[in-house]
């Protein structure tokens, strides 16, 4: 294995900050020679900062890499009475201190650890070094030993006197060891294989073993189906050696087949405008020839893979969809689910920015100048080795934020993904999750990267288990990517919406399902992902589908609910797909409505500077909901930025609209009700907003509302001689109940 590492650093002052243990204590817990004690979830080394200091000054290039990071400084920490007098021990429990909210406060930044302990006392010579890692450091029981560590989160000093850590590093640095270290049994991490091409002898290996040995991958239900006349491409690039070296390649229809050759689909990032396509312009000339040199990167490095697998067709979007044709596009489009998921592999171009930057080239996923250290390990059993540490920030694949590639490889079978920090082949049968060795690496984690974006791991198994869930965990990981253009949106999950229709006859209108309609119109958006309306009709407002942020669902936490009750009942809904042989794409302009009986009020939704927008919910608005025992204000959360700016009819600031009950539930002592926020269309001649009397009504979607409270806390503001505070505290929180249902359309 080819590694180009600057030779790690290392010297007399790094061997007293040890990954692991020194001495065993009694109940696992590890006393240092210092004193104090090592915690369940923290690593405490034996060296103060006044032994940093002078390690720095003498040489040590980690010391002095740790005492001159970007820092956070929180020295308004206060420790409880209690913790004071204590002596020198750390308690494990004290070190929560670590990780706090106020790390997020930019004022508490400072360019250097060194510039955050700037005019602090002689106290703070006697601050322990500590660091904390990813996952937690679990400690060193008799049967419990650390299973893996992937990284060192931070370092930071903590006060011996007050058990707290007001200052620490912000930069987070890699864990890593060789193959043949002692360490190895511990640390799964691997240096880094710079050379994408030297492994793909090993990847056709396991995809031979995969084809011969898989049950579960060579026949799934979109496998099954992949191969008939109906789905398979129309197209495919055929790949030709000719004299065993010159690679030739052509544009070759598959009509004139019974059935799909083995092929390999390729997953990649556009980046912009593409200027190779299949257009109408070239179509005779790309069947007779493609030239190879007029490719993007990443399209020629996917025929370096096929010709290496000994694949002689591939398919690309690019060149394989007749780009100005809007019919053969929804047509191909349409056959996407039989295209990635019966495709022999689908190769990812997970490092790729864009078509033109390729995936097989040298990995540079650092500077030259970055620094490595090598630290001492210690096993429980006092066993030594030897690991390296980088300051490196791991950070999704290009290809992870594209919100086509989602489909594209939730729906394949087997895939190889040439990424940043390494290639990894993944199948049905060995999917991946983080500190699980799956399939094959050729070197880095064998795991997943902690907090990358794994779109290959167990959903489909979820969605079989709770389609509903299942599909939430689907729509919010789909919407937290990045479309060009918002009109793609229903189209890029069109295959996926498809494969769960046939897990159980599932019938789909526009990214919601009939048969859980009530819970899947309770989605909202992310609160700092808000943006504006759409200017192009990307679907009807009753659907995600119409909004561009990310999106999640009020219900997806609906296990703590003791009780819970739909109390709409959807009449009709209808939507009509923009082309008849692409049913799960887009929808008509106008086509989709939803017709549903419920009870309604009367609102007035304002902005409320006052409340603070989390990251999920934005609680900055507010409704007032008229009913029957009088006013209730809500939460309200907009489904995009400039309903909260639009003036008409809008009375001193404040703007009128509709609620429309969903659902109501209770957990424990509290009751809640979940609703729609509506606004009548502009056209609509019949309900005005100071009444709700006539015929049928037409409205808008503009968020949804939640109104919830506590049984005690109204007990508590009552009058001790109120004996019907309880009547009136149900009436309120159910406060919808004498409501005359009634049929309105939500368009």
């Amino acid at each position: 294995m080819t590694s180009h590492y600057s030779p790690p650093h290392s010297c007399q002052h790094c061997e007293r900050i040890v990954i692991g243990c020194t001495t065993a204590g009694a109940n696992g817990v590890i006393q240092s020679p210092a004193g104090h004690d090592m915690t369940k979830d923290k690593l405490v080394f034996d060296i103060t900062f006044r032994e940093l200091l002078a390690a720095s000054s003498s040489g040590c290039q980690l010391c002095r890499w740790i005492l001159n990071t970007k820092a956070i400084s929180r020295q308004l920490l206060q420790a409880s009475p209690e913790l004071l007098n204590n002596g020198h021990r750390v308690e494990p429990s004290n070190l929560k201190y670590l990780a706090h909210a106020d790390d997020e406060d930019p004022n508490s930044l400072r360019p250097s650890l060194l510039e955050a302990i700037r005019d602090q006392g002689p106290e703070i010579q006697d601050y322990i070094l500590i660091a904390a890692t990813d996952p937690p450091f679990v400690g060193f029981g008799a049967e419990e030993f650390q299973k893996d560590l992937y990284s060192i989160r931070y370092f930071g000093l903590c006060d011996p006197r007050t058990k707290l850590v007001p200052y620490r590093t912000v930069s987070s640095l890699q864990i890593f060891t060789t193959e043949q270290d002692p360490a190895a049994k511990v640390i799964s991490t691997r240096p880094m294989q710079h050379e994408p091409s030297q492994c793909l002898d090993a990847i056709s290996s396991w995809l031979q073993n995969c084809r011969e040995n898989h049950t579960g991958c060579r026949y799934t239900a979109l496998r099954s189906r992949a191969h008939s006349r109906s789905v398979i491409p129309k197209r495919l690039v055929h790949i030709r050696k000719v004299e065993g070296q010159l690679l030739q390649l052509s544009l070759e229809g598959t009509d004139g087949m019974d059935e799909s050759p083995p092929f390999a689909a390729l997953s990649y990032c556009w980046g912009g405008t593409q200027t190779f396509t299949y257009d109408q312009s070239n179509s005779l000339k790309l069947t007779s020839s493609i030239p190879l040199d007029r490719l993007p990167a990443t399209v020629r490095d996917a025929v370096t893979v096929c010709s290496q697998l000994g694949l002689d067709y591939l398919w690309v979007d690019s060149i394989c969809i007749l780009q100005d044709s809007e019919r053969d596009k929804a047509i191909e489009i349409a056959k996407m689910p039989y295209i990635y998921g019966g495709a022999a592999v689908v190769i990812a171009a997970s490092r790729a920015r864009s078509a033109w930057d390729g995936f097989l080239g040298t990995r540079t996923p650092f500077p030259e100048a970055m620094p490595t250290f090598q630290l001492p390990w210690r096993s429980a059993d006092n066993q030594l080795g030897t690991v390296m540490i980088m300051p490196l920030e791991i950070h999704p694949e290009p290809i992870d934020r594209r919100g086509w590639t989602f489909q594209e490889q939730l729906l394949s079978t087997r895939m190889i993904e040439f990424g940043t920090r390494q290639t990894r082949c993944t199948c049905r049968e060995n999917i991946p999750e983080p500190g699980s060795p799956a399939g094959y690496v050729d070197g880095w984690r064998i795991g997943r990267d902690v907090g990358s974006s794994n779109v290959y791991d167990r959903t489909w198994d979820v969605i079989e288990s709770d389609f509903q869930d299942g599909w939430n965990h689907v729509v919010l990981r789909y919407t937290e990517r990045k479309l060009t253009f918002g009109t793609d949106r229903p189209l890029a999950i069109s295959g996926i919406a498809e494969q769960c229709s046939s897990l159980g006859a599932y019938e789909y209108f526009a990214g919601l399902w009939k048969h859980s309609i009530n819970v899947g119109l309770l989605w909202t958006v992310v609160a700092r992902d808000r943006m504006s309306r759409p200017q192009k009709y990307q679907g009807p407002t009753w659907s995600w589908l119409a909004v561009n942020s990310a999106v999640f669902n009020l219900q997806e936490n609906n296990n703590r609910w003791n009780s819970e009750q739909f109390n709409a009942e959807v009449v009709s809904i209808q939507t009509e797909p923009v082309n008849a042989e692409a049913p799960f794409g887009a929808t008509r302009d106008g086509s989709g409505r939803l017709r549903i009986r419920g009870r309604l009020a009367r609102a007035i939704y304002h902005s409320d500077n006052s409340r603070e927008a989390d990251f999920e919910q934005s609680s900055a608005h507010s409704i007032d909901i008229t009913t029957p025992y009088g006013k209730v204000n809500a939460d309200l959360y907009l489904d995009c930025v400039d309903d909260t700016l639009e003036e008409e009819q809008s009375i001193s600031g404040n703007r009128p609209a509709i609620a429309l009950e969903i659902r109501s539930a209770s957990a424990g002592p509290s009751l809640f009700t979940f609703g729609l926020v509506l606004r009548p269309t502009v056209d609509n001649p019949v309900l005005s907003f100071d009444t709700l009397e006539g015929d049928m009504a037409t409205f808008t979607r503009i968020g949804v509302f939640e109104y919830g409270t506590s049984l005690a806390d109204f007990k508590s503001r009552s009058p001790v001689d109120d004996v019907g505070w309880g009547e009136r505290t149900e009436r309120e929180l159910d406060c919808f109940r004498d409501v005359e249902p009634r049929v309105i359309e939500i368009i």
